[in-house]
């Protein structure tokens, strides 16, 4: 199981780099076109004292926010369980339920560490080279 264990590792950190990566993509990508956004919109619109341009780049920087601290988590569990962590089994499996819904990479991530730690073999072994620190 340990191999599992290794794989997953390296499953979570490449998939936390290419959240990273892809997002930094967008960014340079759809960046110039937000610039234009504001043209042709009515500025006397206010939603919750913003305008909707305003709103609209308020709700891409949170979620883009949201997008890096898991993508960053995903990285740092991946060297947890690579280096065996104690936490790193628990924080492999709470990021996995995360990633569930992150298709086609993040579910296929998830589905092997989970299965890698919840299996019966998986808690077992994973006991084990925990207490053989």
């Amino acid at each position: 199981m340990s191999r599992h264990y290794d794989i997953a590792g390296w499953m979570h950190v490449a998939s936390g780099l290419l959240g990273l990566v892809s997002l930094a993509g967008a960014a340079l990508v759809f960046s110039p076109g937000l610039a234009r956004l504001d043209m042709g919109m009515p500025m006397d619109a206010m939603v919750l004292g913003l305008t909707p341009l305003e709103l609209m780049l308020g709700m891409l920087v949170f979620g883009a926010g949201l997008l890096v601290l898991l993508a960053l988590v995903s990285v740092i569990t991946g060297y947890g369980l690579l280096k065996r962590r104690p936490w790193g089994g628990s924080t492999a499996i709470i990021v996995s339920l995360l990633q569930l819904m992150n298709l086609p990479v993040g579910t296929a991530v998830a589905a092997y560490t989970l299965w890698a730690l919840l299996s019966k073999e998986g808690k077992v072994a994973w006991a084990e080279e925990l207490a053989a620190r």
